[in-house]
């Protein structure tokens, strides 16, 4: 079996995270008026309210785009906003750190 990398362990705890607040909230009989408050339900409730409707629909799409950019071309995917923003920082952070002498000095390959 494969080791999981960082972003699998993410996934597992988002998961598990997911399951256990909604069983938990099922289970404590937390009723709303989509019957079990659940964060589905609590989705659904957002969108119904006529303000809060578009910051909800603006982040699901940001979402989807960011969990699914594998289907667009390349040139549409350096747009995704959560890359985008990892690729600006990464560039920034490095640009920041100082560059000592042992970072000139090329070692020889062992």
């Amino acid at each position: 079996m494969a080791q999981l990398r960082p972003a699998g362990y993410a996934w597992a705890g988002l998961t598990i995270y997911v399951l256990v607040m909604d069983s938990m909230l099922v289970i404590q009989e937390h009723r709303g008026k989509c019957d079990y408050y659940t964060m589905s339900s609590a989705f659904r409730y957002a969108l119904q309210h006529p303000v809060r409707r578009w910051p909800v629909i603006f982040m699901w799409l940001l979402l989807t785009f960011h969990l699914f950019d594998f289907f667009f071309p390349p040139f549409v995917r350096r747009f995704e906003p959560v890359g985008a923003a990892g690729r600006f920082l990464g560039r920034h952070i490095e640009a920041l750190t100082p560059v000592t002498g042992a970072d000139l000095v090329k070692l020889p390959s062992a």
